[in-house]
């Protein structure tokens, strides 16, 4: 057990059980939204997290009810739970490495609380400043998988998650031009994206396939550990790899949005293109119905 939380709030909705949960301040750094964590030993999704007030909630569907014991908690109740082992030893590693910070010991440690693309030759990114440290974005390399998975995991829902096998392909094909960012060994973000042409989705698990003539850098995946949300980090994938894409002679670049991230990319210039081509829109309905093609200028400022 890593802590003590209360259950400061409890409700049902159409047969689901919602809990809020109190998260002691030392805690809190550990619990992002759709993240795990494990209540008196069971495994559980968070779906929603507020730091500055000190709670997550958790979403517990009939079945889990069923299979639990968390029928008779009610407000007030002492809840056992445990941060996931591998989300603290991310956020205590990239705290450590940026801040000099670390979390609360681990276990073992001592202490209390006890814790249980290729860019064709080279590619030249500018230095970018952020929070006092200086990034270098370099090429993404098949190493930082494990990594990159980890943020993946820390920042996206079940139903966007693509396994390590799909990013090795990626990294394999003639056209991959992604970058990743570390600290201290541990990946902090990283920006999937190839050389493609205009009008032309990759579907959620697809491969990035080479063209003959390409003239769209197409920006696939870009996730930010949440740790270091707001520091500048997309910033600093974004800003060579838009200056790489305009040197190599590509014209245009594009996305999907999903997950709400449509006005964040309309700040940065890019507008709603509609497809006509039927396969198309087919593998942009992979990402769900409130998915949308962006695309943008190079030359526009951003």
């Amino acid at each position: 057990m890593d802590f003590t939380g209360t259950l400061i709030e409890r409700r049902e909705f159409d047969n689901n059980l919602v809990w809020r949960v109190a998260i002691p301040e030392p805690f809190r750094r550990y619990v992002f939204a759709k993240g795990y964590i494990a209540i008196h030993g069971a495994s559980l999704t968070v779906a929603e997290v507020n730091r500055a007030e000190g709670w997550f909630e958790i979403w517990m569907i009939p079945e889990t009810r069923r299979a639990t014991v968390f029928e008779g908690k009610q407000v007030g109740a002492p809840l056992n739970i445990e941060i996931e082992r591998s989300t603290q030893v991310m956020v205590d590693t990239v705290r450590e490495a940026v801040h000099g910070k670390p979390g609360p010991p681990a276990a073992g440690a001592g202490g209390h609380p006890e814790r249980k693309g290729p860019v064709a030759g080279r590619l030249c990114a500018d230095a970018s400043q952020v929070s006092g440290l200086t990034w270098v974005p370099r090429a993404l390399a098949a190493a930082d998988l494990p990594g990159l998975l980890a943020v993946q995991r820390a920042c996206y829902g079940d139903g966007f998650v693509e396994s390590g096998e799909v990013f090795a392909r990626r990294l394999a094909s003639p056209a991959n031009c992604s970058l990743v960012l570390e600290r201290a060994g541990t990946v902090c973000a990283y920006l999937a994206a190839y050389r493609s042409v205009q009008g032309k989705v990759t579907p959620l698990h697809g491969d990035f396939e080479a063209m003959a003539h390409t003239d769209t850098l197409y920006l696939h995946d870009m996730a930010v550990l949440p740790a270091l949300g707001g520091q500048g980090l997309a910033r600093a994938l974004l800003q060579p790899l838009w200056a790489q894409a305009t040197a190599e002679g590509l014209v245009h670049t594009a996305l999907v949005s999903v997950q709400g991230s449509q006005a964040y990319w309309a700040r940065h210039g890019y507008a709603v293109q509609p497809l006509a081509d039927a396969a198309q829109q087919a593998r942009l309905a992979s990402y769900g119905e409130e998915a949308v093609y962006m695309v943008r200028s190079l030359g526009a400022a951003a």
